[in-house]
């Protein structure tokens, strides 16, 4: 049979089994996913050009610890011996977590533990 190209492009109800119904339903969104993805990268990649803009007021997020004295301890007789002791080994640590946990570090090391297991048995 040769169908001319208006017939076949023509808005003619045709009967299309389910397995086709959903494969074209699937190809469909996922042309839409792709679609998304490309709109994506071209904002991300707009969003790289844009001028960086100073800021008037300088501020640091999350926590800042360091070791003191409490005040018990300066009054005690010790306290020249403990003010010797944090001059040499105070230093002051920065974390984006209240408790200053190290995260990627205790995943690491659990994987090497786990590792280290499997090996020995």
């Amino acid at each position: 049979m040769n169908f001319s190209k208006d017939l076949l492009e023509s808005e003619i109800p045709v009967k299309i089994s389910l397995r086709r119904a959903k494969r074209q339903l699937r190809k469909q969104k996922e042309k839409e996913v792709i679609g998304l993805h490309e709109k994506r990268e071209e904002l991300y990649d707009v969003r790289g050009l844009l001028p960086w803009i100073p800021i008037r007021k300088s501020y640091q997020s999350g926590w800042k610890r360091k070791f003191v004295c409490c005040e018990d301890v300066l009054k005690s007789h010790d306290a020249e011996f403990f003010k010797n002791i944090l001059s040499r080994i105070n230093n002051i640590q920065y974390s984006p977590y209240k408790d200053f946990r190290v995260v990627v570090f205790l995943k690491i090391a659990s994987l090497m533990k786990k590792k280290a297991s499997e090996k020995e048995s």
